[in-house]
């Protein structure tokens, strides 16, 4: 495993970890909460910049780093939505659109040429 597949992996763990954070009954849950949120967004940028420069690029990393984003980004809006920070309708919207994706993605994967 290289530095970008191991930084996606760290994204994966994130998931979880921010779940359990932000619903816990720690003193600032929300604050520890977002800041693992930009640990993530962080090693996003991170594993992208040094596959790229270091030509790290596999098709490990290049299936599952657009998963972990996604997933990611639902587990977020999934909770501020599930608290009634934002509404409810937000959550879903982006839901359709990433389901969306993922069929158009595997359709146009099926569909090509070898």
């Amino acid at each position: 495993m290289n530095i970008p597949n191991a930084l996606t992996t760290l994204r994966f763990i994130l998931i979880p970890t921010y779940l359990f954070v932000y619903f816990s009954k720690i003193n600032n849950s929300f604050l520890f909460a977002m800041i693992i949120f930009f640990i993530a967004g962080a090693t996003d940028v991170l594993d992208g910049y040094i596959a790229r420069k270091y030509n790290m690029v596999t098709k490990w990393g290049t299936l599952l780093d657009p998963l972990a984003d996604k997933l990611m980004l639902l587990t977020v809006l999934f909770s501020l939505s599930y608290t009634n920070i934002i509404p409810h309708w937000v959550f879903y919207i982006v839901l359709i659109k990433e389901i969306s994706m993922i069929i158009g993605g595997f359709t146009l994967l099926k569909n090509m040429k070898p």
